[in-house]
């Protein structure tokens, strides 16, 4: 498996053609020689640089990039600077911006293995992005079974992914072999967490074959949050919002025997925004789930409340269901 290896060297020319009616003909020439000198030399130069290469030079205004990718490369450079090369050092520099895009189906952890594959053969340089048939993947925080993502000994992430504010981190790297889920440790890597929800990775050699670094679709949460806040109350059944943003409610209730109806109104502020109308034809059935999205602000209350008929409610239901979820938190433009 070859990887691709970018190489770019930078030439920029410049030309100074003076004349001075002070200076005699003799050095006049002397400088033209000077110069067309050294432009054969850079253009030896650019010719000695082309035969390394296999793709077309790339002009701008200021100077020339010559970009080399081996043949057969399955990896596509998703950015480069034109006008220098990419330093780390650099305090502007931001591997979220300068990453190499892996589209490598066979890394996904669904992926058995066929042609086993060995990232100790790849020339990592750089950062890299994961995709799995265009879409955007991670590297897996939990153990991955043997034999998996195009090879015998999947690498996976150990400490989990970091967050936006942590910047770049570095985490260790196992991997799983002979029903030990960190037989081996690879050396370790370094991780960061970008806008828009998604990871670039500094990818380095295995210490051995055949190991490979794996990707998942499936994403993981560290934890779960119910009632976040305490928002709701449940001794008056009253939620209110603990920050402006945009909230999703549902309700529904049962009704006692058949032929009855039941329905429940959603109030938000002390105003009816919403009903679950319930009329079933059968006793212990549950009657329509109703939802309802809107923006509050913070210290919005919303409860649902009994508007006509009788609700039931057996050993294995809850009389009434009531929930919601905040979709995404915002600024308000204005305050009402």
């Amino acid at each position: 498996m070859k990887m691709g290896v970018s190489c770019i060297q930078l030439l920029s020319v410049l030309l100074v053609c003076a004349t001075s009616s002070k200076k005699t003909e003799g050095s006049e020439i002397e400088t033209l020689r000077n110069e067309q000198s050294f432009i054969k030399q850079k253009q030896e130069d650019m010719a000695q640089a082309v035969m390394h290469c296999t793709q077309i030079q790339a002009y701008t205004n200021k100077e020339v990039n010559i970009t080399c990718l081996d043949e057969g490369s399955i990896s596509t450079l998703n950015s480069f600077s034109q006008e220098e090369e990419d330093d780390e050092t650099d305090e502007g520099f931001d591997p979220c911006r300068r990453y190499t895009s892996l589209k490598q189906d066979w890394r996904a952890t669904n992926y058995s293995t066929k042609n086993v594959a060995c990232d100790r053969n790849v020339q990592w340089k750089g950062w890299y992005r994961l995709f799995y048939r265009g879409k955007s993947i991670q590297m897996p925080e939990l153990c991955v079974k043997q034999e998996r993502c195009g090879t015998h000994a999947p690498l996976w992430l150990v400490g989990g992914h970091p967050r936006k504010r942590d910047g770049i981190v570095t985490r260790k790297v196992c991997a799983h072999w002979n029903n030990n889920c960190c037989a081996y440790q690879s050396p370790p890597i370094q991780v960061k967490a970008c806008q828009g929800n998604y990871f670039v990775y500094k990818f380095v050699k295995p210490p051995v074959c055949h190991m490979a670094y794996c990707a998942v679709s499936r994403i993981h949460y560290r934890k779960v949050y119910v009632n976040v806040g305490r928002a709701f109350n449940r001794s008056t059944g009253v939620f209110t919002a603990p920050v402006k943003g945009v909230y999703q409610f549902f309700f529904s209730t049962q009704t006692d025997r058949s032929g009855l109806k039941t329905d429940l109104w959603l109030v938000v502020n002390g105003y009816w925004v919403a009903m679950s109308h319930t009329h079933v034809s059968t006793s212990n059935t549950v009657g329509s789930l109703s939802t309802y999205m809107t923006t509050l602000r913070k210290g919005s209350s919303v409860y649902v409340t009994h508007n006509c008929g009788k609700s039931y409610a057996n050993s294995a239901s809850n009389n009434i269901v009531f929930g919601g979820s905040l979709l995404f938190s915002r600024r308000l433009k204005e305050e009402i």
